[in-house]
């Protein structure tokens, strides 16, 4: 309604004096934010405590990991130490007495992945990859995030994906300069029609990883996809997900330690490089456990 009579003020205007009319400036998109809170709202009219890491952000970044991506949004620690998941990460100094997110809360699409972010051995971002599906990232820090989400009481992030919006995409092939890794990753969208659109995306990878393990111990990938359809006061969004990924988990090293107790001198182990070794080996690629039944699986 308000564009149709600014239509007509400035058809009339026209009309009344022949002089050319300047060009009117456009206003700026509004930095709209919408996870941890009732309603999306710009984030220089709202009280909460909130980062964004756009897609021209995130590939410059060019992360490995979600532990690495999480670095880069302020007032969170993200240390990335076994590898591509279980990685430590907090809000604000809250603490860390083991590993994973105990008070934050990771979500893919504006749903949780897990309601528990320190599971020994998997971790919300042990589900989690970055790829060319993500848009960008919403981070809120304190604030309302309790309110919204369990195991939130530091904040909450949110990693969202493209849906078509802009028609295209992209192919990218990534290759280890010092280690073995070859990854190719591809994602598309565009229109279907008048009221629908869709995206899909994903990666491949296998290599032995950037550590010296032996064998082939990143192998597998993901694909994604949403197809959304338009309505004159709303949408319907349809998800999809499939990912079968390995990585390896990076455990403790051994050191050498000489020296006394005010000066301790670390070295390497003979026969141990800990910048590139770990203990993991190619006689060790599975582990026997017992499922819900008490049953062994491997």
């Amino acid at each position: 309604m308000t564009s149709a009579a600014l239509g007509v003020i400035a058809a009339t205007a026209a009309a009344a004096d022949p002089a050319p009319a300047m060009p009117q400036a456009v206003a700026p998109a509004q930095d709209v934010v919408t996870t941890g809170v009732a309603k999306g709202r710009d984030r220089l009219d709202s009280a909460t405590s909130t980062s964004v890491l756009r897609e021209a952000e995130i590939a410059k970044l060019a992360p490995r990991s979600v532990g690495e991506l999480l670095r880069d949004i302020p007032g969170v620690l993200a240390e990335a130490p076994n590898g591509e998941s279980i990685a430590n990460i907090t809000i604000r100094g809250l603490p860390l007495s083991s590993s994973g997110a105990k008070f934050v809360q990771l979500q893919e699409d504006g749903l949780p992945v897990m309601e528990f972010g320190d599971i020994v051995g998997a971790s919300s971002d042990s589900f989690l990859r970055v790829d060319l599906n993500l848009a960008q990232v919403e981070a809120i820090r304190g604030g309302s995030a309790s309110t919204f989400a369990s195991n939130s009481p530091g904040g909450l992030i949110n990693f969202i994906s493209k849906t078509g919006e802009r028609e295209g995409g992209a192919v990218a092939l990534t290759a280890g300069l010092d280690f073995d890794q070859y990854r190719a990753d591809f994602d598309y969208g565009g229109h279907l029609g008048d009221d629908w659109r869709f995206h899909v995306g994903g990666f491949y990878r296998q290599g032995e990883g950037p550590r010296r393990i032996g064998f082939d111990g990143q192998r597998g990938g993901q694909f994604k996809g949403n197809v959304t359809r338009q309505f004159a006061n709303g949408y319907i969004r349809l998800y999809a997900k499939y990912l079968d990924d390995r990585s390896p988990f990076y455990d403790s090293v051994p050191l050498r330690v000489t020296g006394s107790d005010a000066d301790p001198k670390l070295a390497a182990v003979p026969g141990f490089d800990p910048t590139h070794d770990t203990l993991s080996t190619r006689a060790l690629q599975s582990v026997v456990l017992l499922d819900e039944q008490n049953q062994p699986v491997r």
